[in-house]
């Protein structure tokens, strides 16, 4: 057995059932890829194989955020952090794509401005989709279908193609607007609007016309997310996270007294938050609770530094392990019993190494070590596998 890990996920490598390749008397003969040493099952498992999933943990997903004024990468266990970006901007609110794929976040530089960037989730592939230096750009959050990115302007609200083209004004309510939201079906925003000392959720549809309040969200409520299934809408109104169920008119604070905590995320599944809070360290840090009731509060990586504007990506498939070589058509000597095997890694969005281990377990944490593949790249040979 081979295992394959990373900071997300572990991979089995098990060889199949075969026959070995008779004795031929020096002659050749043609490789069957289900017969011989290339037979590989792939049996993929979400996050660490050595570290059981608890009720606070989301298996198949990644946590982004921003810390030291860059993004930052890290499973939904808080470990394997990685940084993404490492320059002389300010970044921050990063929001995953719908499939994972890619971040877009705000650079803003020395004197105040943004600029929305957009990048793969290993931090690959820069794009600055505002670049005009007039405008000052934040917040923004993709389409649930990842073809069109809304975003804050100044004080109003605008949208765009997911590859900068198209940039149209959507809303201003006349007031100072922030952080939009899609609904899940993709048809309207909400987002938070201040005027003077009233924060209040407002939501429009698609066209811009007639922005509305959003019913029954009491004031003061700032920075909305609507839950997958549509149903219901977390924001926060002081210190406290809140709930809106949005057919019965009901609202359940789900935070306690005298924690700060904001900024609001959905899992991909709706069972729990992802959150900022300030407790008794002094500083933000990011979090998750149950969704139902608050419950089962926990900080998902612990450290000396701020953490905020986290956002929890969709559940990430797991990787497509492929026989890369031997092909079909390889021919090997007669009586080959031992063939190197190469496998591909493809769609992993998961950056970092992908780690080889052969016959023996990971260690519980730490580095796998090993020998390993590169972020980016997706091939490596697994040698001295013997057909079966």
């Amino acid at each position: 057995m081979t295992l394959l890990r990373n900071g997300e996920r572990t991979s089995h490598i098990t060889l199949a059932d075969g026959v070995p390749l008779p004795p031929g008397g020096g002659r050749s003969r043609r490789a069957r890829r289900d017969a011989v040493a290339v037979g590989v099952t792939a049996l993929v498992s979400a996050h660490w194989v050595a570290i059981a999933p608890t009720q606070a943990q989301i298996p198949g997903t990644r946590i982004v955020s921003r810390a030291y004024d860059d993004i930052w990468v890290m499973d939904s266990y808080g470990q394997n952090a990685i940084a993404l970006t490492d320059d002389a901007t300010v970044d921050t609110a990063p929001r995953w794509s719908p499939d994972g794929s890619q971040i877009v976040y705000v650079a803003e530089d020395a004197q105040g401005g943004g600029d929305i960037i957009a990048m793969d989730a290993n931090g690959a592939n820069r794009e600055n989709l505002t670049p005009d230096p007039a405008s000052d750009d934040g917040v923004p959050a993709w389409a649930p279908d990842g073809t069109t990115i809304v975003f804050r302007r100044g004080a109003e609200l605008w949208l765009m193609d997911a590859t900068g083209e198209d940039q149209r004004f959507l809303t201003s309510d006349s007031v100072s607007t922030s952080e939009p939201t899609w609904s899940p079906d993709g048809t309207q925003v909400a987002y938070g609007i201040q005027a003077g000392d009233v924060y209040e959720i407002h939501v429009v549809g698609t066209d811009g016309i007639n922005p509305v309040a959003f019913g029954d969200v009491p004031s003061p409520a700032r920075r909305p997310a609507w839950s997958p299934d549509g149903a219901q809408l977390a924001f926060d109104s002081g210190n406290s996270i809140q709930i809106l169920t949005i057919d019965t008119h009901q609202v359940r604070d789900l935070s306690s007294p005298g924690l700060q905590d904001i900024r609001p995320r959905w899992s991909y599944d709706g069972s729990r938050i992802l959150f900022q809070s300030i407790g008794a360290v002094g500083w933000w840090q990011v979090s998750t609770m149950a969704a139902t009731d608050g419950s089962d509060r926990v900080t998902v990586r612990p450290s000396g530094r701020s953490e905020d504007f986290a956002d929890w990506s969709a559940y990430l498939a797991p990787p497509t392990v492929t026989i890369a070589a031997p092909t079909v058509d390889e021919v090997f000597p007669a009586g080959t019993t031992d063939t190197p095997l190469t496998v591909a890694i493809t769609d992993h969005p998961a950056p970092g190494h992908w780690h080889w281990q052969h016959d023996s377990p990971f260690p519980d944490e730490g580095v796998a070590g090993g020998t390993h593949v590169d972020a980016g790249v997706l091939t490596d040979a697994i040698t001295g596998l013997v057909d079966a």
